[in-house]
C-alpha cells in the first residue's frame, strides 16, 4: 500500500465480533441494526416495527459492574503527587482528571477486549529543553480498538508500526466540517498525518520509538457472548410487540357479500347486503389467540435469565456473614476483576513513563495502584442505626463499634491508638 489508509487482516479478522458489541454497549440506535425483518415483511411494516422497539441493555449493566467494582476506591497515586509530573494529572488527557481517564481505558478495555494509551505532545519542537513550557506538555489519549486500521509487530512485542483514525476539523462557511484522517507512527519516532490518500504533514516526537501502550489481549471481549444474547433478546421483544399490535386489535370480517362489491364501508346511513341467507352470511370483529405469545415469552424469559447471570458472576449479594456483605460469588470471578485491575494498572504506569521521557526525567518509575479490593462492605442508613443501638445499649463496647463502621466504609481505616484518641476527645461518644 502507498499509503497508510487501509485496514490489516488483523483488524479485519474480529470487526464483526468487536461491532456487534460495541453496538448494544453505545444503546437503542446502533442496536436496531440488528433487528431481523420477517420473511416477505414489507418495508413499511418493518419501519413501523423498528419504531416499536426496546432495548433492555445487559451489555452496557455488565461492563459498568466490573468499571464500577474496580474503580470503586479511588486510584492511589501519592508518589505521583510528589513527582515532577504532579501538574499533569487534573487533566491527564488534556480534560480529565487520571481517575476519570481510568474509568474510560477500563470502559473500552472490557468492552473491547483490548484498547490503547497513546502519549503524546501538543509540540514536538525542542523536546529535551521545552519540558517546563506549558504549552509543550505531555498528554494521555485512550485510543479505541475501533478506530486503529493497521499495525506491525516486532518480534519483542514492541510496534513497528502503528495507524489510526482521527478526527479533525476544516472551516466551512460559517460551520465547521468532520473530517478524518490517519496518524501513523513509526518505530524510529516519525508522525506521519494523512489526508485524502496523500501525506499532510510529517513530524518527529524525539523519543525514537513509538509512544504506545496496549492494554488487554482478548481478540474477543469477554462480553460478546452477552451481546449475541441481547440481540437475539432485543428480536425476540421486537416480535412480542409486534405479536402485541396485531393480535390484540380486532380484525372485522364478512362473509358470503355480494360478490360484485369488494370493499363495504358500514355507518348510520350505510350497510352491507349478503348474498346469502342469514343464517349462512354475516359479519363480525374477530379477536386472534393462540400460543405464539406463549412461546416468544418463555424464550425471552431465558434469554433474560442467561443474561442475568453474567451480572450475577460478577458479584453476588446473597451471602450473609455480618449484618451485610456483598461478596464475590467465587474465586474465579475475583481474578477477572483483578485481571483488569492490574493491566489497567500496569498500563497506566507505562504511560507515566513515557511521559517523563518526554519531560527529560530518566529512570522515571510511576507507582500508580488501582483498587484490588472488589467487595463492598459499605453499611446502609438501618444497619448504622442498627449497630448505633447495640452500643447504646452495651451490647457491643466502643472498640468494637468503631471497627464496624471501619469495615463498613463509613469511617476511614485508623490505628487503635487513634480509636482510643477518638474516644477521649469525645464528650459524649455515642
Amino acid at each position: 500500500m502507498n499509503t497508510p489508509n487501509f485496514d490489516s487482516q488483523e483488524v479485519l479478522d474480529y470487526r464483526d465480533q468487536l461491532e456487534l458489541t460495541n453496538s448494544f454497549y453505545n444503546g437503542f440506535d446502533t442496536s436496531t441494526d440488528y433487528i431481523i425483518s420477517f420473511f416477505n415483511e414489507d418495508d413499511d411494516s418493518f419501519t413501523a416495527r423498528l419504531k416499536l422497539a426496546r432495548l433492555t441493555n445487559y451489555v452496557r449493566d455488565a461492563i459498568e459492574t466490573v468499571r464500577n467494582m474496580v474503580l470503586r476506591k479511588p486510584t492511589k497515586y501519592d508518589e505521583l503527587i510528589d513527582s515532577a509530573l504532579n501538574p499533569l494529572l487534573e487533566t491527564i488527557d488534556m480534560k480529565n482528571s487520571i481517575d476519570t481517564f481510568s474509568k474510560e481505558v477500563l470502559t473500552n478495555l472490557a468492552k473491547d477486549g483490548y484498547t490503547y494509551i497513546l502519549v503524546e505532545k501538543e509540540s514536538y519542537e525542542d523536546v529535551a529543553s521545552g519540558a517546563d513550557e506549558i504549552n509543550k506538555r505531555p498528554y494521555f489519549i485512550n485510543v479505541k480498538r475501533s478506530v486503529v486500521r493497521n499495525f506491525k509487530i516486532n518480534s519483542n512485542g514492541s510496534f513497528r508500526q502503528f495507524t489510526y483514525d482521527e478526527n479533525y476539523t476544516i472551516e466551512d462557511g460559517y460551520a465547521e466540517k468532520l473530517l478524518v484522517q490517519q496518524r501513523c507512527y513509526l518505530s524510529d519516532g516519525t508522525v506521519e498525518i494523512w489526508r485524502d490518500g496523500v501525506l499532510y504533514s510529517t513530524m518527529q516526537n524525539g523519543l525514537g520509538f513509538i509512544p504506545i501502550i496496549k492494554i488487554g489481549n482478548d481478540d474477543i471481549s469477554k462480553f460478546y457472548d452477552l451481546a449475541v444474547i441481547n440481540r437475539n433478546h432485543l428480536n425476540l421483544k421486537s416480535e412480542q410487540r409486534n405479536y402485541a399490535r396485531i393480535a390484540s386489535a380486532p380484525i372485522p370480517v364478512a362473509y358470503l357479500l355480494n360478490s360484485e362489491d369488494t370493499i363495504k364501508t358500514i355507518g348510520v346511513s350505510n350497510g352491507i347486503n349478503f348474498n346469502s341467507t342469514k343464517s349462512e352470511s354475516g359479519f363480525e370483529w374477530v379477536e386472534l389467540s393462540g400460543s405464539s405469545n406463549s412461546i416468544i415469552e418463555s424464550l425471552i424469559a431465558k434469554d433474560e435469565s442467561d443474561m442475568q447471570k453474567y451480572l450475577v458472576s460478577l458479584v453476588s449479594n446473597d451471602i450473609q456473614r455480618t449484618a451485610k456483605e456483598v461478596s464475590l460469588l467465587n474465586a474465579n470471578n475475583e481474578a477477572t476483576l483483578n485481571h483488569f485491575a492490574t493491566i489497567l494498572e500496569e498500563g497506566l504506569n507505562k504511560a507515566f513513563y513515557i511521559m517523563a521521557q518526554y519531560q527529560g526525567i530518566n529512570n522515571f518509575e510511576a507507582k500508580l495502584y488501582i483498587n484490588k479490593d472488589f467487595i463492598d462492605n459499605k453499611l446502609d442508613a438501618s444497619e448504622l442505626n442498627s449497630y448505633k443501638e447495640m452500643y447504646i445499649n452495651n451490647i457491643i463496647d466502643w472498640d468494637t463499634y468503631i471497627n464496624i463502621l471501619i469495615t463498613g466504609e463509613v469511617l476511614e481505616p485508623m490505628t487503635d491508638a487513634d480509636i482510643a484518641k477518638m474516644k477521649t476527645n469525645l464528650v459524649n461518644p455515642l
